[in-house]
């Protein structure tokens, strides 16, 4: 038996242990629970990282636009053109890219604490300054897509009229003075009309409260590609103006035999490509709208309603412009120009506002949107300023509509859930009991980033008319369609392989047409008829018009009468065919 001192020995030992045991289990999970300081950084963390791969992700979609864009483009313009609107889109991804690097980014978010304004950025040139942090890297990104988004709708209004020279270097100068400076205007925290900047208290009413709402870039985007678009296209002239040889490049628009201006519709290349190229662009129009919100987490809400306004719009200004185009085209046939640049104008419209709208007021401003587009387009054609794609009629009508849409369909609660504005000072859309204020501000907006816009382009594009007005081999812009591919990709006629289309020849043979008898003139296919006179092959009749009866397919339809016009235009087109009016958007 043990003594009363071994038993005492015994049973302070097991003591011991009960207590190491039990203070070893008491503080296993104090050593293994995270503090609160530790779960607010993981917290913090991962929703950077979905943020970052969420902004990511709209980039790809809004960089996959000039996809869209290059598609679009190749597919509306004549088929001489293809390669170099091709190869001017992609001027914007590389030339662009590295002008946003160096100075772009810097003019537009480029804050320097102790000397920034509200006109221009003045910081992070070519990344000097600026916090390696993953949100400034994908902001960067995100932001370069849009000013290649802006620069590119310039390419297609200014098609076979500009070389690739004189449209490098409008990237450049849209990269570094364009697009930066309106979107330091309308997005950056100390812009002069930026709904972000929060210390407005130097700025005269209505500015001291407020800021233009334009969520995506109906402003900054859209009007800075359609005025100097619309600038581009009236100084470069139209298509065919200049042109010496008007039998193989006839002019866009020239007088018939009794003195009055009529208009040469030009068939388009590939109206598959063109249709694809709207698809893709629809699709990128998401990372466009929807990846505005500059993050997810705490945003969803925001993302999904503009969603949802945006598809309805698109789809509202798509319906709207076919019938539309039905009624002031004066036919019964659908054009499918109308109905592609539709979906863009319904799109573009809702740009600005997609974020504050209820979605039926997204049906309304895409209706409207579809509407500004068909009346602009009307009044270029009187003004016979030639716009090959349409640009200036959809991202200019649609666009400053968009831009001014928000003063009238913009909801209270909705301006407060997105820019979070004093609710004593807060304004909203007048047809929500607004005061007028944010109209005011909107109209404004409109005034001046037509005005900046315009100035740069008459800067640019008038510097170009006059170097090469006396020039015998113009440097930046093409007057005789002539030289058009030997001055830019070399001479198809000494087996260049890299000369013409980027597009194969159509197969006439299920047509009924004798193929060995076709023959390409600029961008024209021609047959001889029984008379051995040439004729195009896009104004053959292939179906019932609404105006004439229905044609064989060998039989030439060139006007109401039959006849050849009195010009020396040889495309001709009274009414919508399959071959012509379908697939031109003008």
């Amino acid at each position: 038996m043990l003594s009363k001192q071994d038993a005492l020995i015994a049973g302070l030992g097991a003591l011991l242990v009960v207590c190491a045991a039990s203070q070893s289990v008491t503080e296993a999970p104090t050593s293994t629970t995270p503090s609160t300081a530790s779960v607010a950084a993981q917290i913090a963390s991962l929703t950077s990282a979905i943020d970052t791969a969420y902004i990511l992700f709209c980039a790809v979609l809004v960089l996959f636009m000039q996809a869209g864009f290059a598609m679009l483009e190749a597919g509306i313009v004549t088929r001489d053109s293809s390669k170099n609107i091709l190869f001017n889109n992609l001027m914007d991804s590389f030339v662009g890219m590295l002008v946003y690097y160096l100075v772009g980014f810097a003019f537009s978010y480029g804050i320097d604490p102790n000397s920034s304004n509200g006109f221009i950025g003045n910081n992070y040139f070519a990344f000097k300054n600026m916090p390696g942090s993953a949100a400034n890297w994908i902001k960067w990104l995100y932001a370069y897509s849009f000013a290649a988004t802006a620069t590119t709708i310039v390419s297609g209004a200014t098609a076979e009229r500009i070389r690739v020279a004189g449209y490098m270097v409008w990237v450049a100068v849209a990269h570094a003075f364009v697009y930066p400076i309106i979107s330091h205007w309308m997005w950056s925290n100390n812009g002069w009309l930026s709904p972000y900047n929060l210390d407005r208290s130097s700025y005269p009413a209505p500015f001291a409260s407020l800021g233009a709402i334009d969520f995506a870039g109906d402003a900054s985007v859209h009007l800075a590609g359609a005025v100097p678009s619309l600038i581009g296209a009236w100084i470069l002239g139209y298509r065919g103006q200049y042109t010496k040889d008007q039998e193989k490049y006839p002019p866009r628009f020239y007088r018939d035999a009794n003195k009055k201006w009529q208009v040469n519709d030009y068939p388009a290349n590939n109206d598959i490509t063109a249709t694809l190229g709207v698809m893709i662009l629809w699709i990128g129009w998401y990372g466009f709208n929807c990846g505005s919100t500059g993050a997810i987490v705490g945003y969803e809400e925001i993302a999904a309603r503009v969603a949802v306004t945006t598809s309805l719009s698109a789809a509202s200004g798509g319906v709207f412009a076919i019938f539309l185009g039905l009624l002031m085209d004066r036919t019964t046939s659908f054009n499918l120009g109308d109905g592609l640049n539709g979906i863009l104008a319904g799109l573009v419209s809702i740009t600005g506002p997609c974020a504050v709208v209820e979605p039926y007021a997204a049906i309304i401003i895409g209706i409207i949107g579809g509407g500004a587009y068909k009346v602009v387009c009307l009044t270029m054609s009187k003004l016979r300023i030639d716009d090959p794609v349409d640009a200036v009629a959809v991202h200019g009508g649609a666009g400053g509509w968009g831009l001014i849409a928000s003063g009238f369909f913009a909801t209270k609660a909705y301006v407060a859930q997105v820019y979070k504005r004093p609710a004593d000072v807060d304004d909203w859309g007048v047809f929500y009991g607004g005061s007028g204020r944010q109209l005011g501000v909107q109209l404004l907006a409109f005034v001046v980033v037509v005005a900046w816009c315009a100035s740069m382009g008459l800067l640019v594009f008038g510097t170009f008319w006059l170097i090469d007005r006396k020039r015998t081999r113009p440097l930046f812009i093409f007057k005789d369609e002539g030289t058009f591919e030997r001055l830019t990709f070399g001479s198809g006629d000494n087996g260049d392989k890299n000369a013409g289309s980027g597009f194969v020849q159509p197969d006439f043979a299920h047509m009924g047409l004798k193929t060995p008898n076709a023959k390409h003139r600029g961008s024209v296919l021609y047959r001889q008829n029984q008379a051995g006179t040439d004729v195009s092959l896009h104004s053959i009749e292939m179906r019932e018009s609404p105006t004439h009866t229905t044609h064989e397919p060998n039989t030439v339809h060139s006007g109401s009468s039959g006849s050849k016009p009195a010009s020396p235009v040889v495309i001709a087109k009274t009414s919508a065919s399959s071959s012509d009016s379908d697939s031109d958007s003008d």
